[in-house]
């Protein structure tokens, strides 16, 4: 079975989604219950099993927003230790953040482009953790951060190799508007070109050192 080009990309990016369970409990007020992490976007934006009490309910019983991990009951669960369990898929990229990096990178033509961008992405949210020692033990947590980066350079890299070996592609205006601009008889020379070859302080013309 062929991967979608997102989730090859959460492969590039070792993001693959992780099961998750939530468990709350209810006190018969608080219709609003905010899940340990943000759940994948699934179909029809479900949440995987929403339960309370052991009893799964249907979507019509609660609101799921994904994009900041929510859930929002019609009715408040009732008070119980831990009656509201959510069990769901999880991953530390959104999908926003990959079809972003996909249209950064130029579309499909170069996966490694947009992977680099991700680990990028990452090393970001483990810029803050930092490395410390307790007692005998030493905690190098800040290894997540370069890790991640190694990780973008060596996608940046092979980027570069699949650019060259694909053959080198040009951003800006078209060959079309680039010719009607040469051709118009209005056009004056940027400086840069009026000026080729001229040395200071002479007043020969390019014209004339090209005649010569």
């Amino acid at each position: 079975m062929a991967l979608s080009t997102r989730d090859r990309l959460r492969l590039m990016a070792d993001d693959q989604p992780v099961y998750f369970q939530d468990k709350a409990s209810g006190d018969g007020a608080g219709s609003v219950f905010f899940l340990s992490h943000f759940p994948l976007y699934p179909n029809a934006g479900t949440a995987g099993t929403v339960a309370v009490s052991g009893t799964a309910l249907g979507t019509a019983s609660y609101n799921l927003s994904w994009q900041h991990g929510r859930i929002a009951f019609g009715t408040a669960p009732g008070s119980a230790s831990n009656n509201v369990q959510v069990d769901y898929l999880a991953t530390t990229l959104t999908d926003d953040e990959v079809d972003d990096a996909y249209t950064y990178a130029g579309g499909s033509a170069n996966l490694e482009q947009a992977a680099a961008e991700l680990w990028r992405i990452k090393a970001g949210r483990h810029a803050a953790h930092y490395s410390f020692r307790d007692s005998s033990q030493q905690f190098d947590r800040s290894d997540w951060h370069k890790a991640c980066l190694a990780m973008a350079k060596e996608y940046e890299a092979k980027s570069l190799k699949t650019a060259k070996l694909g053959g080198a592609w040009v951003a800006g205006i078209s060959i079309d508007e680039k010719d009607s601009v040469v051709d118009d008889s209005d056009r004056v020379s940027n400086r840069f070109r009026r000026d080729q070859f001229r040395n200071p302080g002479t007043s020969e013309s390019l014209e004339n050192l090209e005649a010569e």
